[in-house]
C-alpha cells in the first residue's frame, strides 16, 4: 500500500544519520527498555502533552536505532519530526548564541498540530 504524498515528503524531510526500525531493534541484547515501554510511546500522547523523548546511555546502547525508529512510526502516523543528538543541539545552540539569535523564538516549534485522520 502505497503512503500518502504528505509522509513521503515528511520522510525526506526528516534528516536521520540511518535508516533504522523499531522492529530491527533486538531487545534481548539491550534489556533496560522493554519493547512494551517503547510502544507506549506509539499512542504519541508525549506528543499531544508536548512531552520529550530523551534517551540518554553509553555508546551503543541503541538510543539512536530507538530514536529513528520512534521517528519514522511518528511520521507514518501523521505528524512532522525534527531528529537531532545531543552534539548537533549544542552546536546549534552555540551559533545561535553567537548570532545574537539565542532569545529569538522558533516558530517551527511553537505550535503542534495533531496530523489530520
Amino acid at each position: 500500500m502505497a503512503r500518502p504524498l504528505r509522509i513521503e515528503q515528511n520522510r525526506k524531510r526528516t534528516v536521520f544519520p540511518l535508516h533504522k526500525t523499531l522492529e530491527e531493534f533486538d531487545y534481548r541484547i539491550q534489556t533496560t527498555i522493554s519493547k512494551q515501554e517503547i510502544n507506549n510511546l506509539l499512542d504519541f500522547g508525549f506528543i499531544d502533552n508536548r512531552e520529550n523523548v530523551v534517551f540518554i546511555g553509553p555508546p551503543g546502547a541503541g538510543k539512536t536505532h530507538l530514536a529513528i525508529g520512534i521517528g519514522l512510526k511518528t511520521i507514518d502516523a501523521g505528524y512532522k519530526v525534527y531528529f537531532n543528538t545531543a552534539l548537533g543541539l549544542i552546536e546549534a545552540l552555540e551559533l545561535a548564541e553567537l548570532e545574537g539569535e539565542l532569545k529569538k523564538e522558533n516558530p517551527s516549534t511553537d505550535q503542534v498540530r495533531r496530523p489530520d485522520h
